[in-house]
């Protein structure tokens, strides 16, 4: 009996070393493919039976009921023979290429030409053999599966509604609609943002200011769409319209599609209603005075606002006399009395409401605007006049100076009146000229003064007892004006003004006598 017990256990360590040998196959894992791409594979791997005595490979897909059909396979592949669609499989045909097996291969491979929706399923290989005991045999690998990634594609269209207006109901907005400022508008953009689902991304961009605004808060809602395998996405974006947003358009486009050109969707310009604002005036030449030398002064006004605005131009004071009813009006006769406050006013009109914004702008003409710039000169001299009277001999040149004085005509006092004398050196440079002042009168004496018109501050002597004290330096190339003035409290001896010219100069002819 221990002999028989014996037997039986050869035989079944027999069979079970044999049937290891040939378990051994596999089937390629994470398999991820993208609908309509060639570059899906599904690979058995098998270990060669010791006898060549298997049968087939099959690749065998899970059904709906959750099984795996042993019996009806997609894809066989017979030893030394070509492989086959199963019958089962006919929408297969014609988008798989099959590797067939040898006696030298130990796998079996089928590649997706175009992979589809419906190549997303679980999937297992079975080796079909004949064992040395001549019974039949299958074994199965470990599941693995094929995911279809579907890419979003250009969204269908962007729908907008107006949800709010203070002029009209709800309604859907067309060509013929007209938006007003304070609108509430939400616009909806709607198509296939694949799967893994994606989100939809809203972009408006702004002519009128040159600016690209990106709204990154904007929801997407998905919707499966089992047979496509991917997901329909739907976005809102809800806007109060303002005047900014005239001829602004509004972009929609799937997030991963941002950078490929054409793949999205956009607005008509945004026709907005909204009342003046923004009103300048320009002016040409543009000057803070003019004379009669001009030959005619330019206003041009311009608003913003939809529908166009009009415009109408009057003189402050004049308000009754209409000037122009168009942007632009011309000052031609450039006299004196034609300075003033000129008005721009601007209207435009929405829903049978009047809106109005006005401007002004100053002119100022004078009769020589040359003596107007000087005003202020002639006033000082209206009170104090000096004569210089120079004599140029050589490089050296000598001026004699006769001051007196002219009593101001507004003071009580007109009889007090003084004269005063000093000597000024000045030497010139090809760049610069330096006034040196030089004293040869009586000690004790202060007030002394000198103007230079270009600009420059006026220098005082707070001392009559120095030889020498620098005064400033100016640019020799300008003609420049000089002068000294006698004040009235100084009464000091007529002297002379001497100088020399330097490098480059052989008189003072940048220097403009008075």
């Amino acid at each position: 009996m221990c002999d028989d017990e014996l037997g039986e256990d050869k035989v079944r360590d027999h069979e079970r070393s044999t049937d290891t040998i040939a378990v051994i196959i596999s089937i390629n894992q994470n398999i991820t493919g993208l609908a309509g791409k060639n570059d899906t594979y599904l690979t058995c791997s098998f270990t060669e039976y010791v006898n060549q005595n298997f049968v087939n490979i099959a690749i065998v897909s899970r059904n709906k009921q959750g099984i795996f059909p042993l019996d009806e396979p997609i894809v066989v592949f017979p030893p030394g023979k070509e492989a086959a669609v199963h019958p089962s499989a006919k929408y297969l045909l014609e988008r798989v290429t099959l590797t067939n097996i040898t006696h030298m291969s130990t796998h079996a491979t089928i590649k997706f030409d175009n992979l589809k929706c419906e190549d997303e399923k679980d999937y297992i290989c079975a080796l079909t053999y004949i064992n040395e005991l001549s019974l039949s045999k299958t074994v199965s690998s470990d599941p693995t599966s094929i995911s279809v990634k579907v890419s979003s594609s250009k969204p269908d269209n962007i729908s907008s509604v107006i949800v709010w207006s203070a002029q009209s109901k709800k309604q859907e907005i067309t060509s013929s609609t007209f938006l007003r400022e304070g609108d509430t508008v939400t616009f909806t953009c709607t198509g296939n943002i694949g799967n893994p689902p994606g989100k939809f991304m809203w972009q408006m961009y702004s002519p009128q200011h040159e600016q690209l605004i990106v709204y990154s808060n904007a929801t997407t809602e998905k919707e499966e769409m089992p047979e496509n395998c991917t997901f329909r996405g739907t976005s809102n974006l809800t806007v109060h319209l303002t005047p900014d947003h005239f001829h602004a358009k509004y972009c929609c486009f799937e997030k991963s599609q941002k950078d490929v050109a054409g793949m999205y969707v956009e607005t008509e310009p945004l026709n907005i209603h909204f009342q003046v604002n923004q009103v300048d005036i320009t002016k040409h030449p543009n000057k803070k005075q003019y004379d009669q030398k001009t030959n005619n002064i330019t206003l041009n006004c311009r608003g913003t606002g939809n529908p166009q605005p009009t415009y109408t131009w009057f003189k402050k004071g004049q308000n009754d006399s209409l000037l122009s009813n168009k942007s632009v009006y011309v000052i031609t006769n450039v006299i004196r009395n034609r300075s003033g406050v000129y008005i721009c006013e601007v209207y435009n009109s929405i829903d049978n409401i009047n809106f109005r914004k006005a401007k002004s702008v100053e002119i100022h003409i004078v009769d020589d605007l040359q003596s107007s710039q000087e005003s202020g000169w002639w006033k000082f001299v209206e009170e104090h006049t000096i004569p210089f009277i120079c004599g140029v001999v050589g490089f050296i040149v000598f001026c004699a100076v006769i001051v007196f004085c002219i009593c101001q005509k507004k003071k009580k006092n007109k009889s007090r009146c003084s004269q005063k004398t000093k000597s000024v050196g000045i030497t010139m440079s090809t760049e610069y000229a330096t006034v040196v002042r030089k004293n040869n009168t009586t000690s004790g004496e202060t007030g002394d003064s000198m103007l230079v018109l270009n600009g420059m501050d006026r220098n005082k002597d707070t001392s009559r007892n120095k030889q020498e004290d620098p005064g400033k330096t100016w640019n020799a190339t300008t003609s420049y004006q000089i002068n000294e003035y006698a004040v009235p409290s100084d009464a000091l001896q007529a002297g002379t003004i001497t100088g020399k010219t330097g490098p480059g100069f052989t008189s003072f002819k940048d220097v403009k006598e008075i």
